[in-house]
């Protein structure tokens, strides 16, 4: 619903077709929300409590107390679940097919210098990814022989 300025509403207030029309602002809804997406805190209540433990556990061993407050791990939690999001909303703008991930599309959304760091370590856990399986493959041809 439209709200009046303030200013518009004192300098027109004798028109009657200005009180009605001039000077009123439409209220602006957020773009995702014109667009039919749901806000970031909408879609991340699906994921609510999923790092919980895990970042408890990081945030200790970044120097936190053994347990923190539950208010600052769901602080920790939300960043993480929007940086998430994020990322794969970006890396869905790049596949054609638009309804299956693939790392290729997590590589074109970290491709830029400031995403260096996470795309190294995107790398490097898809290299240790690949070791762990020829391990395991190595492992059963000898069991197996």
């Amino acid at each position: 619903m439209p709200t009046p300025t303030p200013s518009a509403v004192h300098s027109r207030a004798g028109t009657p077709a200005a009180t009605a029309t001039a000077g009123m602002v439409p209220e602006r809804q957020p773009a995702r929300a014109r667009r039919g997406q749901a806000d970031h805190r909408e879609r991340g209540q699906v994921f609510k409590n999923t790092f919980t433990k895990d970042l408890m556990h990081l945030m200790y061993a970044f120097g936190d107390v053994p347990n923190p407050a539950p208010d600052t791990v769901g602080v920790m939690e939300e960043i993480v679940i929007e940086y998430i999001l994020d990322l794969c909303q970006a890396a869905l703008r790049h596949t054609p097919s638009k309804n299956r991930l693939h790392v290729d599309d997590l590589r074109w959304a970290l491709r830029h210098e400031a995403d260096a760091k996470e795309l190294g370590r995107l790398e490097e856990l898809l290299f240790l990814h690949e070791e762990i399986k020829r391990a395991r493959a190595e492992f059963e041809v000898e069991n197996g022989a």
